[in-house]
């Protein structure tokens, strides 16, 4: 008999996609979460990952485990780059504390602990950003977390832009306390929409997980705290599975695409700069992006690409020290190499499916333009 609101059993190789999820009534609970789940801490190198519905709920759900659980107060201040998406910053405020925003470095665009003054603030927590897919310097950054506080600092990863790079042998997302992934359509894996949440210390995912779930304890079905609704549905973790199965292979390919485009704008000679990695990160590149001549005008060569079919952007623009809602509200120390790298970047249309015909295409746009 075929009754098709039960839910099938799933081993490790029976999910394919979402089709066996979408011929059953199991489209928001069901196993394929679970399974995600620990295949991602699996892939990541992390005892524990709680499946989100977005990439800023990530961020935010870890806040609040940290401030639930003590290890920070309403009010504590965080040190956060500018150039990084608003989200980021959002986060920090919504839960009621406090970012300080910091300069980044002019190689690697990530923030830039080196470059703090001494009469920083009592810093409780980082949020290094792993920009375009980049690895942020997790080596300086536990350093400085060592030198400057005698107390223990929180160290949070935001991965959103950097699912599958590494650090040497090591997964970004495994380095800090804690780490936030988005799987939004934009990124490197997608599941439409959704995001996920790793914790070095298990004790703090399981409670993760029961804030996301309305603060229930599952079995029981007992809020045993207020919770939220931060779910990924099991039809978007089939899709996630699914995802994480080629996402080595694709980010191999942007790999691939990235240098094909550095090497050819390079050979423009008309004075472009490049993002930086360390000598043993692996940069991911779910952006790509390079810097105009100082003396030429960003925004006239992002409309003569946009008139010519080239969709570039200029991330981040304004930074988020310059958003009506932060500027000269929080603190910051000199913001030099921000503002410079944001007044001059352009973002291309990037991914692992551009042709060669493509990319030359917008290579000869970007010199036409330049070169006029």
């Amino acid at each position: 008999m075929n009754v098709p609101f039960l839910r099938p059993p799933f081993g490790d190789e029976e999910i394919n996609a979402a089709t066996q999820i979408m011929r059953t009534s199991a489209l928001s609970s069901g196993p394929a979460r679970n399974l995600f789940e620990d295949k991602f801490r699996k892939y990541i190198g992390v005892p524990s990952a709680v499946a989100v519905c977005n990439g800023t709920v990530a961020l935010d759900l870890i806040w609040q485990v940290y401030l639930r659980n003590g290890g920070l107060r309403k009010g504590d201040k965080v040190l956060c780059p500018s150039f990084t998406f608003v989200a980021a910053a959002n986060s920090i405020v919504n839960a009621g504390l406090e970012p300080v925003f910091c300069d980044i470095s002019r190689d690697t665009w990530n923030i830039d602990v080196t470059s703090l003054p001494d009469e920083l603030p009592k810093i409780k927590a980082i949020l290094a950003v792993h920009t375009f897919g980049c690895p942020a310097s997790m080596e300086l950054i536990r350093a400085f977390a060592l030198r400057r506080q005698r107390d223990e600092m929180i160290i949070v990863e935001d991965c959103a832009e950097a699912c599958g790079a590494r650090i040497g042998n090591q997964m970004v997302g495994s380095f800090g306390d804690a780490a936030a992934f988005s799987f939004n359509t934009t990124k490197n894996m997608t599941t439409g929409e959704g995001g996920m949440v790793v914790f070095k210390d298990i004790y703090e995912a399981k409670f993760a997980g029961v804030l996301k779930e309305h603060g229930f304890n599952l079995p029981t079905r007992n809020a045993i705290v207020p919770g939220y609704n931060y779910r990924l549905s099991n039809l978007q973790a089939a899709i996630g599975l699914e995802q994480l199965k080629t996402l080595e292979e694709r980010n191999s390919k942007r790999q691939e695409n990235s240098k094909y485009l550095t090497e050819r704008l390079a050979d423009l000679k008309v004075g472009i700069e490049f993002q930086q990695e360390w000598d043993n990160g692996s940069h991911v590149h779910q952006v790509y992006g390079f810097l105009v001549p100082h003396w030429i005008d960003r925004d006239k060569i992002l409309k003569y690409l946009i008139d010519n079919g080239v969709e570039a952007k200029n991330y981040f623009w304004p930074t988020i020290h310059c958003h009506q809602a932060y500027f000269g509200k929080y603190g910051r120390g000199r913001m030099n190499t921000t503002d410079n790298i944001s007044s001059r970047v352009i973002c291309l249309p990037f991914d692992d499916k551009l042709s060669i015909e493509e990319m030359d295409y917008m290579i000869g746009a970007v010199g036409d333009v330049i070169k006029k």
